[in-house]
């Protein structure tokens, strides 16, 4: 199966199974999805040997970032929700995370901030819908260390993994 990698938004899995032309039972059961490499990129393995923990609720949005992200040879986990990702960020050593703002149970903003409180110094980079001026400094103001509002361009987020990890 051919997945454009250009961009990232939130889809549901309607718009998935819409935007990509794949069976809603495909979308389930693959693992194995191919994506090209963007127009852009001359090299597949930009993030390689770097770790890196996705805290994202939603499932579908779990599953585009570990495709790309792996396309890209980073090895990637997961978390669930804010209080799962503070979990793993202190109990592993993640090159940088990757965190959406807006989640149940705790959210990015007060799961950043228990991180920093409690002398975390790695990279977090924020995930948003919301593009606002506010919003950045918000996620900026709690301890993120970079902001990326949906739906960006995937080139981006490698170019931000890059800076802040290197």
């Amino acid at each position: 199966m051919k997945i454009r990698s250009d961009w990232l938004r939130p889809l549901t899995a309607i718009e998935m199974i819409d935007f990509f032309h794949v069976s809603q039972q495909d979308l389930i059961n693959s693992r194995d999805i191919e994506l090209p490499l963007t127009a852009n990129s001359k090299n597949s393995e930009k993030l390689k040997g770097m770790k890196v923990l996705l805290v994202e609720d939603s499932v579908d949005n779990q599953e585009l970032f570990t495709i790309y992200l792996n396309r890209q040879g980073a090895d990637i986990s997961v978390a669930q929700d804010g209080l799962e990702g503070m979990q793993k960020a202190l109990a592993h050593d993640y090159d940088v995370v990757l965190m959406d703002v807006q989640m149940p149970k705790m959210d990015g903003i007060t799961a950043v901030q228990k991180l920093r409180a409690g002398g975390y110094k790695k990279p977090v980079i924020a995930l948003t819908a919301h593009a606002m001026k506010e919003e950045r400094a918000r996620c900026l103001n709690a301890g993120f260390t970079d902001f990326l509002s949906k739906p960006f361009n995937c080139n981006d987020l490698i170019e931000k993994i890059q800076y802040q990890v290197h």
